[in-house]
């Protein structure tokens, strides 16, 4: 389960990594700054609303729902967070403080959801559709392949 998580949790920064990325270029500090900061706080949305699906899931069903929702939001994420990137390909998120809090606050729910899923993972580990999601999750996360 420990593998489960840590693909989780690479997953997770990689396409929050692509979002943000898709920031400002050049002269534009508002624009692509600012839709690359809505897309971070709906990954971080869609993150605490997982953790919070899995502690309060009574059953494998009700967690592998709230896999499958925060999976279906990272694979629109990871499309529009390359869209941007295409856009503003001269945006450094490093250099932007506007993209490092928003990180520090989606770094702070994926741990979050790190730790919730290594607990649902021992609740659930023999439940077919828990674990049926968590396949499909890190597939769905990166880009739509199958």
């Amino acid at each position: 389960m420990k593998k489960v998580s840590i693909l989780i949790l690479v997953v997770l920064l990689g396409a929050g990594m692509v979002a943000c990325k898709g920031g400002s270029a050049g002269g534009d500090s508002s624009g692509g700054a600012a839709a690359a900061k809505a897309m971070m706080n709906t990954l971080q949305t869609a993150v605490d609303e997982a953790t919070d699906g899995l502690k309060n899931a009574k059953d494998g069903k009700t967690a592998a729902a709230a896999l499958s929702k925060v999976a279906t939001v990272m694979k629109k994420m990871m499309v529009e967070g390359q869209a941007m990137a295409k856009k503003y390909p001269k945006f450094d998120p490093k250099n932007s403080p506007v993209m490092k809090k928003a990180q520090a606050k989606l770094m702070g729910s994926i741990k979050k959801f790190q730790v919730t899923v290594q607990e649902a993972a021992k609740k659930f580990m023999t439940d077919k559709d828990f674990l049926s999601a968590l396949k499909k999750m890190g597939p769905g996360m990166m880009g739509g392949r199958k």
